[in-house]
């Protein structure tokens, strides 16, 4: 199913890494990740332009996408701790620069003849992005299915096309994600 190529990953916390800091004065994980980042936000695509089109692979699956039938590109991950909604919330508007088309949604084109267009969302609002859901059975196949019936819906494309769920509840003290 959707959800048996879960990645497990090993102690990470959104919150353990520094929005902005030295990494020499970092444990070596940390500051490998911490000169990952900062190389990331050198490179960031400052230039996206308003009305910049779709290629014609992502064109497709939204021609393609119906309702009930969603063709959402995912990762389902399990975190060590709890990560909680407002720490990741603050993390990711954070970066948002980073990846602009994160706050542009998309619109198609007249009469569905030719390639939608990135449009920045005048009234975008990172809290139609984020959610939580506590899991009622911190297990396996709770988690398995919760992350599918995210996965199952699919996205308004009114808003930017990116969805990001925290699953909290799970056992052993892990935050579940779903992106």
């Amino acid at each position: 199913g959707v959800c048996d190529g879960l990645r497990r990953s090993a102690s990470l916390k959104l919150t353990s890494l520094p929005l902005r800091s030295n990494a020499s004065s970092l444990p070596f994980a940390q500051q490998e990740i911490a000169t990952v980042v900062e190389k990331l936000e050198e490179d960031a695509m400052p230039d996206v332009h308003q009305g910049d089109s779709l290629s014609w692979g992502d064109s497709l699956f939204l021609y393609l996408e119906r309702e009930g039938q969603p063709l959402n590109i995912a990762s389902v991950s399990e975190f060590e701790g709890v990560i909680s909604l407002k720490e990741c919330t603050e993390w990711i508007e954070s970066r948002l620069p980073l990846i602009p088309h994160f706050r542009q949604h998309v619109v198609p084109p007249p009469f569905n003849i030719g390639l939608p267009t990135w449009e920045f969302d005048p009234k975008f609002d990172i809290r139609n992005h984020i959610r939580e859901v506590k899991l009622r059975r911190g297990t396996e196949s709770a988690f398995k299915a919760a992350a599918a019936k995210v996965l199952s819906a699919t996205m308004n494309r009114d808003w930017p096309l990116w969805d990001l769920t925290l699953l909290h509840g799970l056992d052993l003290h892990r935050t579940g994600i779903v992106i």
